[in-house]
């Protein structure tokens, strides 16, 4: 999967897993390009995502999470940094748009 642009996750089942890496694809992440432009708004957040499907996750793209991640995420601003750079949903990319 590490090859594919424009894949989204939109459940999964790994109750152990304990570190997920991923990255917005370049590809999705340029503001005027047509795949933004005409990208669903209902695309899967990558927390909803790990959230209910990896709940024993301790780092999500080299960021250690807090042990009440699943509970309390705006209390863990790097957290919030992580998921503006990653996740292509209506919440965070616009989170992510602001910033360059």
């Amino acid at each position: 999967m590490s090859a594919c642009r424009g894949i989204f996750v939109s459940a999964m089942a790994l109750p152990r897993l304990v570190d997920y890496r991923m990255a917005r694809s370049p590809l999705i992440q340029t503001v005027d390009s047509a795949v933004w432009a005409n990208a669903p708004n209902d695309t899967p957040c990558v927390y909803d995502v790990v959230r209910h499907g990896a709940p024993s996750l301790l780092q999500l793209s080299g960021h250690r999470v807090r042990w009440d991640w699943r509970d309390n995420p705006s209390d863990d601003d790097g957290l919030q940094q992580v998921l503006a750079s990653i996740c292509s949903c209506t919440e965070h990319k616009t989170v992510d748009s602001g910033e360059g």
